[in-house]
């Protein structure tokens, strides 16, 4: 037999070799973000495609809900997006780069920034995946604003569309929550102005809260969503910052605790607060603190393709390091089969 001339031989090893495969697209489909536009006050929701390396899609300012089209191309991680109105001008152009989840960032994100058609005016753009693809699962956002001399809100939360009809009851169920929490915070600021009218020494200061939202998981049975917020009380030491998860069965129509997800009689918190501590102390570059990684309220997980995201509540001068993915792998021996969390 014939050798193989030598430039065949090399053609052959090029075409096989991995190294020089193209890169895998981020992903395949239609995905929806939110996120914000530097110098925006809303926020920006968009819903983009892919197929190979072409992109297409729109986006809008929620609350206004005019569609501007995108379209262009993927290369590698990175999308060039054009902006047209209705009348297929263009109006920008965003430069985008998707970040896949890891530990430091359980949500695919893209970030990134827009500018006019020409260039100017460039502005930071920030996105976080909602994970509602191939679920049926459709949301729209409610806004509240409020602005006074002594309160200062800005609160945003989904209001799910129904079918299916489970999802009525999780309507209900944020309702009622967000409702408990402005009671509190306005409850908490009228006491402090009535103290403050005895002493008018404490500090002239109001309360403050923002929230937002991200929906972590979305499948034909489970549904978690992350709230996350920032908040300061009049008169308090600091200001606080906070996540906590809901966990919804969308075929029983319910809330599921953080321990429903886990066999009856495990050790699940232990192992939670075991993985957080080892990871924490990675962040922090030594060791974490003996208590920090507690497992103490059944609010404290949200589902993720890659793991549990927990939020451990931690002290105020290292909460930004707060929310540690723990992969399935180090949970499956623990989940319960017929839970929510069973084929993750």
């Amino acid at each position: 037999m014939t050798p193989a001339a030598p430039t065949v031989l090399l053609l052959a090893a090029l075409s096989l070799s991995p190294a020089l495969a193209a890169p895998a697209a981020p992903w395949s489909g239609e995905r929806v973000f939110r996120g914000s536009l530097e110098g925006v006050s809303r926020t920006l929701r968009l819903t983009l495609r892919l197929e190979a390396n072409r992109a297409s899609g729109s986006y809008v300012y929620e609350g206004i809900d005019k569609p501007l089209r995108l379209s262009g191309s993927l290369s590698g991680n990175a999308l060039t997006l054009t902006e047209t109105d209705a009348s297929g001008r263009a109006t920008g152009r965003f430069q985008l780069q998707a970040v896949a989840p890891g530990p430091d960032s359980p949500m695919m994100t893209l970030a990134g920034s827009w500018s006019r058609p020409d260039g100017s005016g460039r502005r930071t753009v920030s996105l976080e995946h909602q994970a509602v693809e191939g679920s049926g699962v459709r949301f729209r956002t409610q806004r509240i604003q409020e602005k006074t001399k002594n309160l200062n809100l800005d609160m945003a939360y989904p209001v799910f569309q129904v079918p299916p009809a489970s999802l009525a009851k999780l309507n209900a169920y944020l309702e009622a929550d967000r409702q408990r929490t402005l009671a509190d915070l306005r409850q908490w600021t009228a006491e402090y102005l009535q103290q403050r009218s005895k002493n008018p020494d404490l500090p002239n200061v109001g309360s403050d809260l923002y929230a937002d939202y991200t929906i972590t998981l979305a499948t034909r049975r489970a549904l978690s969503l992350r709230l996350s917020g920032s908040s300061y009380s009049a008169g308090a030491a600091h200001p606080n910052n906070d996540s906590t998860c809901i966990l919804f069965d969308l075929e029983a129509g319910k809330t599921v605790k953080l321990s429903e997800l886990f066999r009856k009689g495990s050790a699940y918190a232990a192992r939670l607060s075991q993985e957080g501590s080892r990871v924490l102390a990675q962040r922090l570059g030594g060791e974490a603190p003996g208590d920090a990684t507690q497992v103490y309220d059944e609010t404290q997980g949200c589902l993720t393709r890659q793991g549990l995201l927990v939020y451990y509540g931690l002290p105020h001068v290292i909460s930004a390091l707060d929310g540690i993915l723990i992969p399935w792998s180090k949970l499956r021996d623990l989940v319960d089969p017929k839970g929510l969390a069973a084929g993750l």
